[in-house]
């Protein structure tokens, strides 16, 4: 009973706070789109869960998009006044099954993000939130990889290649493949001579390809079903935002790609 009065109350604020800001529209048609399965490792899957989020990588002429599916499923679910019976159900469901003891409804880093890449200078704009509160953050990531060409395993049926760096305050092993020369990987990773398709913060988070597609694509499509209008918001200020503690007593912190 708490938990439906919860997602109803959640639903309203929605509706009540909603401010008309750009709305969701296409910007061009894909080439590629990548879909990778993320999952918690270590201690992790015990304290946030072992379930998957699937996110998506769609890439165009001049726009690359990163975001994740359940999230975007969830937005244009919910936001929908026809569809939003359907996203309240398959929540309550969700949570039923974790309190007759399944597993936790799991929520990776950036699950709510919704990211896009201008591929002539490689600029990242992320549109976040924190406790409903909106922001956009605009930055321009820069990776110094060590590349281990004799590393060799196959991802999705593509040969790739060994390559590490520290980002940002994580240390990462990714996977890459000379065979889609795209110089983009999940999230922000980019740099290298060919497309990423597995990433891992060992310990901690593992992402992989399970899905390459060139046909019957969806377009690159700035997604915004709440028309919510975001702050410009510098990225070391945000992350302090993030960090500061301001949450409500008894909230699960998810850990967070970007430490520093």
């Amino acid at each position: 009973m708490n938990q439906r009065l919860f997602l109803c109350w959640v639903f309203v604020c929605l509706l009540l706070n909603s401010a008309k800001a750009q709305k969701t529209h296409v910007i061009e048609p894909a080439n590629i789109e990548v879909r990778y399965a993320a999952r918690y490792e270590g201690e992790s899957v015990e304290k946030f869960g072992k379930l998957t989020n699937t996110f998506v990588l769609r890439c165009g002429h001049t726009t690359s998009q990163y975001f994740c599916y359940e999230s975007f499923r969830t937005d244009s679910l919910s936001s929908n006044p026809e569809t939003f019976h359907i996203w309240f159900e398959e929540h309550m469901k969700e949570w039923k099954n974790y309190e007759a003891g399944g597993d936790r409804p799991t929520d990776l880093p950036g699950r709510g993000d919704y990211l896009y890449r201008n591929l002539a200078d490689s600029t990242v704009t992320t549109y976040t939130a924190i406790m409903g509160e909106h922001f956009r953050i605009v930055d321009k990531p820069v990776m110094v990889w060590t590349v281990e060409m004799d590393s060799v395993k196959t991802v999705a049926g593509y040969e790739c290649h060994l390559a590490t760096t520290h980002f940002r305050g994580r240390d990462w092993c990714v996977w890459f493949t000379l065979d889609i020369p795209l110089s983009l990987g999940p999230w922000k990773l980019s740099g290298l001579p060919g497309l990423i398709l597995a990433a891992e913060v060992p310990g901690l988070m593992h992402m992989e390809a399970y899905q390459i597609l060139t046909t019957s694509l969806s377009p690159v499509t700035f997604y915004n079903y709440w028309e919510k209008k975001s702050t410009d918001i510098d990225r070391a200020k945000f992350l302090k935002a993030k960090n500061s503690g301001a949450y409500p007593k008894g909230t699960i912190k998810l850990p967070q790609l970007e430490t520093e």
